[in-house]
Order: structure tokens, then C-alpha cells, then sequence
């Protein structure tokens, strides 16, 4: 059950219609990662798109531009690698973005991890411990990382 931890509450996202971005290649691939948050979160993903990592600079703009153009309603999901300690390109990313969009959208960071044979799954406990202390010190109260699953 994909849920995300505030201040007071755990708030529940099943159902919600959010915005994709997948920073740099988190998922495995789009319909896997797609099928993945339908089913760990019942969340309904209104779009896709790729940032960060290896793409053009270029690329995370339009990626940036097309979630900020969004319906307000639609809140952004943001894929990262769970094992990758979170870098400062992305949290400038995530600046830009909060920058260009409304301030009580939710922007939901959600660390994914990775078997072996390299399909998605939850990422472990410790890695989402890192995640939380990164982006709770950025200060947004609408930047949150979402847990998806128990992790072990």
C-alpha cells in the first residue's frame, strides 16, 4: 500500500492520478514501472516521462515543462534509484520543479530498488531512511518520499 509519512499522518495515494518522472532510468522500463506503482500503490500514472542521468539537460526541462503544465490536480511522482544516495542535481531538479508548479502540489519522491535479475521492486529500509532525511531538509512540506511496500 503506497502511503507517505507527513508530519501528523500517513496519507494514502491509491487511486490518485499522478504525473511520472522517471529520474534517471529508477524503473526498469515505462510499462513495467507503470504496472509496478498500479499495483503497490493503486496509483493511475497520466504520463511518463524520463529525467536526469545520462539524458540531455535539455531533456529534463521538457520533462520538467510537460508535469508543470499538468492538471494541478495531478500530483508528481518522482522515481528515484533507492540505492543511489540522492545528489544535488536532483535536488535542483526538484527546486525547479516546485519552482514551475503550484505550492501545495505533492511531489512525491518514491525510491524504487532492484533485484538482481534487475526488475523493480521495494526498496529496503535503510535506503528509504536516507531518502526522508535528504528531502525533509529541503523544507517543502509538500516534498515527501513515498514508501511503497514494507520494506524489509
Amino acid at each position: 500500500e503506497g502511503t507517505f509519512e507527513g508530519a501528523e499522518t500517513a496519507i494514502d495515494v491509491a487511486g490518485q492520478r499522478v504525473g511520472i518522472i522517471d529520474w534517471s532510468n529508477a524503473a526498469t522500463d515505462e510499462d513495467s514501472g507503470r504496472s509496478w506503482l498500479s499495483m503497490e500503490a493503486g496509483m493511475i500514472a497520466t504520463s511518463w516521462h524520463a529525467a536526469g542521468g545520462a539524458l540531455d539537460p535539455e531533456q529534463d526541462h521538457e520533462s520538467l515543462a510537460a508535469v508543470a503544465e499538468q492538471d494541478r490536480a495531478t500530483n508528481v511522482v518522482v522515481l528515484v534509484k533507492a540505492w543511489e544516495p540522492p545528489m544535488a542535481e536532483l535536488l535542483d531538479f526538484l527546486g525547479a520543479l516546485r519552482a514551475r508548479t503550484t505550492r501545495e502540489r505533492l511531489i512525491l519522491v518514491t525510491p524504487v530498488g532492484q533485484s538482481a535479475s534487475g526488475v523493480t521492486q521495494i526498496a529496503s529500509a535503510e535506503d528509504l531512511d536516507v531518502w526522508r532525511q535528504t528531502i525533509g531538509r529541503a523544507g517543502d512540506p509538500w516534498l515527501r518520499v513515498l514508501q511503497l511496500g514494507v520494506p524489509e
